[in-house]
């Protein structure tokens, strides 16, 4: 081994113990110390920085969209899955995707767009023309599929950065903590620049994160509403099969509709009194703003930054 390999695998076996160590502190925390302390605590590092930004301004971060409702996976805390999915095998009209890109190009939107929100994406035929599509539409756009890694082949993963994906996620759900045995393969065939854009991830099949706004099979609701800020609706707008959009990525059911894109359009939604509406709650701390938020244990921030940094390691086991 070089010495510069040595190096980075002692950092990576420090940085494993440490992540480790945290995360074990954090599961021994009581749960309501995490939920109604820890977590409205730390959520206000996101608080402050949205409270300080124009919301009449800012376009989302990341626009999701669902071009079909089915989901290839078992995995036991997210209502999505196989076995239990209530939503049916519902397909995008090509002509409403159509729309949505056209609108998001009239901006010139060089944000994220996601072709998923809570299905497996290569399910759809269709999405290498959808990229190909978004690619052209949207060409600073950074287009991002997140996938469970089973139906990609070699020439799946060769086709879909042809077709202009930007980046992969593969999470490899499993009772084993290995990777599918097909996925190195698949790692091997690409270029070395369609590669790097790939990051894979092992996950447990069974594992608990959130109650997903009171729709996971595997973890209870909260009894009362978390004192915490969500960034959520501040920076993601998800828009499903039928051009419903939903309050955020954990409103699996679309319980709380938005508005729909093929009337209102993208911007016209996401500028819409309902969603200025429950911003200005979430800016109070107050999550009885919907009645799912009310029942979700989300912590309500993707990450800290700074000094905070750190204890970023300790929640990679949280959503």
């Amino acid at each position: 081994m070089e010495p510069d390999d040595k190096a980075l695998a002692d950092s990576q076996r420090q940085s494993s113990a440490v992540k480790a160590y945290a995360k074990h502190l954090l599961e021994r925390m009581p749960r309501d110390f995490t939920l109604y302390t820890l977590y409205p605590l730390l959520s206000r590092q996101a608080h402050h920085h949205y409270a300080n930004i124009d919301m009449s301004r800012l376009l989302p971060h990341t626009v999701s969209i669902e071009t079909h409702t089915l989901c290839n996976e078992k995995c036991s805390f997210c209502l999505a899955a196989a076995p239990t999915n209530p939503r049916g095998n519902l397909k995008m009209p090509d002509e409403l995707f159509h729309q949505i890109i056209d609108e998001l190009a009239t901006v010139r939107y060089s944000g994220r767009v996601a072709f998923f929100v809570n299905n497996e994406p290569f399910i759809d035929k269709r999405i290498f023309d959808f990229v190909a599509y978004a690619k052209e539409k949207l060409p600073n756009a950074y287009l991002q599929i997140s996938s469970n890694g089973r139906l990609i082949k070699p020439k799946t993963a060769q086709d879909i950065f042809a077709a202009g994906l930007s980046g992969l996620i593969i999470n490899c759900y499993r009772d084993d903590g290995q990777v599918h045995p097909h996925i190195p393969e698949v790692l091997d065939s690409l270029k070395p620049e369609d590669r790097a854009k790939v990051t894979v991830f092992r996950r447990d099949v069974g594992q608990q994160i959130t109650n997903r706004a009171g729709s996971s099979p595997n973890m209870e609701t909260i009894t009362k509403p978390m004192p915490a800020f969500c960034s959520f609706p501040f920076h993601q707008i998800n828009v499903v099969h039928d051009g419903n959009v939903s309050l955020c990525c954990m409103d699996l059911l679309v319980q709380e509709v938005m508005g729909n894109v093929k009337d209102e359009g993208v911007l016209g939604v996401w500028f819409g009194e309902k969603f200025a509406e429950v911003r200005r709650k979430l800016l109070n701390y107050d999550r009885t703003c919907t009645d799912i938020c009310k029942v979700c244990d989300w912590r309500g921030f993707k990450g800290l930054t700074g000094a905070l940094e750190p204890l970023n390691r300790a929640m990679t086991h949280v959503a």
